[in-house]
């Protein structure tokens, strides 16, 4: 990453990176995965990512009433729908920390 704010990231044990990571916006960790400097780390966060984008997915079904869509993704992952994140609806209003069973 760029700036000091993750100056000293790289030099830190993996699983401490991967902690780290879980709390990180989405707009960091994909900066982070794509970065040159944390190229050998990028297989560590692929996990994160993969699960921020599907969680988005099935957040954005949800906000906008996609029915066939959320089943479908939920008849292969039923643990889904507990899944949280943030998401916008139709309307414009923003959801944070919110997950599909509420």
């Amino acid at each position: 990453m760029q700036g000091k704010k993750f100056e000293f990231f790289n030099g830190l044990p993996g699983e401490i990176q991967y902690n780290i990571a879980k709390y990180l916006p989405a707009s960091e960790l994909f900066s982070l995965n794509n970065s040159q400097t944390s190229f050998c780390f990028s297989s560590l966060f692929e996990p994160l990512v993969n699960d921020y984008q599907i969680t988005h997915r099935l957040l954005q079904h949800v906000v906008c009433g996609e029915h066939a869509a959320l089943r479908d993704m939920l008849t292969n992952h039923s643990l889904l729908i507990f899944k949280r994140g943030r998401v916008t609806d139709c309307s414009g209003r923003k959801f944070e920390h919110s997950s599909g069973f509420e």
